[in-house]
């Protein structure tokens, strides 16, 4: 379990404490850290140039034992025992912020949920891309509005219509824009 708090340092700590005490502890990186620290604490998990990865994700509309039982499920047997999924909570400062305020635009839905395929061997990747796509699929009627988070797309598969669906109604907007600054289209 990881968790950032971002705020009053006294805060943080008695709002995180709970967590620390649950049990033991493999790791625990709890301290004061810059974002860009934060950023890096997983990157002796996955050195660059060592893994093949596939990583795809949903939004979810919520949590209930159906979906949890489903995302258990769904673990049992990856292909690859470097292969991973998080839930990622949102809500709080994060649902507060309006659609239109940022390019990330609608922040209704209350999870996200990850399935990070990691994997060695070039030739492991069909089994391994097939499995996530499955195990993506699986989840899809659990989704918030067909939306995803554009760091886990898989290999964009999805195309256009991916990009339209995350954004939104900010896509129209946002295309605007890349096409007034951005010099390489």
């Amino acid at each position: 379990m990881a968790a950032v708090y971002a705020g009053d340092t006294q805060e943080g700590e008695r709002l995180l404490r709970p967590l620390r005490e649950l049990g033991g502890m493999d790791t625990d990186f709890s301290g004061r850290m810059n974002y860009c620290a934060v950023q890096r604490v997983f990157d002796t998990l996955m050195p660059a140039g060592k893994f093949r990865c596939y990583w795809k994700c949903h939004y979810l509309s919520g949590l209930s034992d159906v979906v949890i039982d489903e995302i258990v499920a769904g673990n049992r047997n990856p292909p690859s025992r470097n292969t991973y999924s998080s839930i990622w909570n949102f809500g709080g400062a994060t649902a507060a912020v309006g659609a239109e305020e940022t390019a990330f635009g609608d922040r209704s839905m209350p999870y996200m949920f990850s399935i990070g395929s990691v994997w060695k061997a070039p030739e492991d990747d069909d089994v391994n891309i097939s499995w996530t796509r499955a195990f993506w699929r699986r989840m899809q009627p659990h989704s918030h509005r067909g939306r995803l988070y554009l760091n886990f797309p898989g290999f964009g598969e999805e195309g256009e219509e991916l990009v339209r669906r995350t954004f939104g109604d900010n896509y129209a907007r946002l295309a605007a824009a890349k096409k007034k600054y951005d010099l390489t289209t």
